[in-house]
């Protein structure tokens, strides 16, 4: 019978493989689903390796760099999300999400809303600063869509005796998470607040 082959010869590692071997070693860690670019690497390594990664000789070779990895932020499931500490309006606050290849934070169930809560309350602690969510209902009142176009069912909103969200009627159409206790409060649109985005995190190849 004839055997299998369980080495690769020479010939078919790139000669790349030596440099590569050096960065995996230098700028990545093993993450629990997939190898992600640790936060301390510079920009220069890791614009090698997405070069690299885009190389398709390389491709025998590279296949387990090519991953999109959380580089910092919050990772739950299959997403990354991430804090921008800067000021925008929610226009301003959704373009910038998709100029960077992602959309507006949107929280879909208890899981993620909880895991976001606390992501949020830990990156302002002690602070409390509200951030822009891709939820609204520019399109009909009362009627929330995330910034997809998709149905909000999962509602996280302010409840309390003083001030019960939403309150803001026709005027307040946009959707931020407080950062203190991750309750939900609706804001005139052009107000400008911090903001979080969120990221596809699948294999890249």
């Amino acid at each position: 019978m004839p055997g299998i082959k369980t080495s690769v010869s020479k010939r078919e590692l790139s000669p790349l493989f030596p440099a590569v071997l050096w960065l995996v070693l230098a700028c990545f860690y093993s993450g629990y689903e997939s190898i992600l670019i640790h936060s301390s690497c510079s920009e220069k390594f890791k614009t090698k390796i997405q070069n690299l990664c885009l190389m398709s000789e390389n491709a025998p070779v590279l296949f387990f760099l090519c991953f999109k990895g959380c580089e910092k932020g919050q990772r739950i499931g299959y997403k990354c999300y991430l804090v921008y500490n800067s000021l925008e309006d929610y226009a301003g606050a959704s373009r910038k999400c998709i100029e960077r290849g992602g959309r507006m934070a949107m929280p879909r169930d208890r899981k993620e809303q909880e895991a976001l809560a606390d992501y949020v309350k830990n990156f302002f602690h002690p602070g409390n600063w509200p951030v822009w969510l891709g939820v609204n209902d520019l399109r009909s009142e009362g009627l929330y869509l995330f910034d997809d176009g998709t149905r909000v069912t999962y509602f996280q909103w302010r409840k309390h005796f003083l001030s019960s969200q939403p309150d803001g009627g026709r005027r307040e159409n946009c959707v931020a998470m407080s950062s203190d206790d991750g309750d939900w409060w609706d804001h005139y649109c052009d107000r400008t607040m911090n903001y979080m985005c969120e990221f596809d995190d699948r294999v890249a190849l």
